[in-house]
């Protein structure tokens, strides 16, 4: 794991490996937004969760988390960069209680003010925004 910081802006964590860091990156998030309401930062955490699971669970590596808060915006944006372009996301639908694979999109699509993905040549980048 590498980390690149610019101060007020924007953190960058480097994410290799097969098996997604959550904790650490739940953990690591929640000091860098300290100072958000708690009910606005477990939104920001679970939407989080849900962007860095699909992309160890559906992209291949290596993967960028970034964390942007622009100065005096109200909102905390969340981007996850994967090497695997031409795999967009899809928005699932519930299913059955024994099978809730697939809910991941649909919390990021309830809990962010906007989310979408920019592919870029080679990689693309899956963001969501959320109000805090």
């Amino acid at each position: 794991m590498r980390i690149v910081e610019r101060p007020n802006e924007w953190v960058e964590v480097v994410l290799h490996g097969d098996r997604p860091p959550l904790a650490r990156m739940r953990q690591w998030t929640s000091g860098l937004l300290a100072d958000v309401a708690e009910d606005r930062l477990t939104d920001v955490l679970l939407v989080a969760n849900a962007l860095l699971s699909n992309a160890f669970r559906h992209a291949d590596s290596p993967r960028r988390y970034r964390v942007l808060r622009p100065r005096a915006s109200g909102v905390v944006r969340i981007e996850v960069e994967d090497s695997s372009p031409g795999r967009l996301p899809v928005l699932g639908r519930f299913g059955s209680v024994l099978h809730p694979e697939g809910r991941g999109l649909l919390l990021v699509n309830r809990l962010a003010a906007l989310w979408g993905v920019v592919p870029q040549g080679t990689r693309k980048t899956v963001w969501a925004e959320v109000t805090t």
